[in-house]
């Protein structure tokens, strides 16, 4: 999937279908107050269809970036078949959720403040 800059990949509170690994370029994740970028190699879209929460943020091209998309029922039958991958992929989604907990409540504060690290794939 090609993504042209300013482009919508994901918005806040769909439901997820798919999640995304980044091939090339760069999008951003609107954290707010913040933005977090991810580049090649970084994912997103996994809380969604671990947690079966809607999308918890959007996310944007920066620029041009080439995704490749795993539908919600692949990307279900590969856990399946990949009960440690499965682990560590909820284990992530916990702790962004913690991270963005975290910025939120810090938000009128130093977000050093925060005693979670970043976590570089979201959504």
């Amino acid at each position: 999937m090609l993504d042209v800059p300013g482009e919508t990949i994901v918005k806040k509170g769909a439901i997820g279908h798919a999640i995304y690994f980044n091939s090339s370029g760069y999008v951003e994740v609107e954290v707010l107050p913040t933005l977090v970028r991810l580049g090649s190699r970084d994912f997103f879209g996994e809380i969604a269809l671990i947690k079966k929460y809607p999308r918890t943020f959007s996310v944007k091209a920066f620029a041009f970036c080439d995704l490749l998309v795993m539908s919600a029922s692949d990307f279900k039958l590969f856990l399946d078949n990949n009960p440690e991958i499965r682990k560590t992929l909820s284990e992530t989604a916990e702790k962004k959720l913690k991270w963005v907990a975290c910025v939120d409540a810090s938000s009128l504060l130093q977000i050093s403040n925060c005693t979670h690290a970043p976590i570089r794939a979201f959504v």
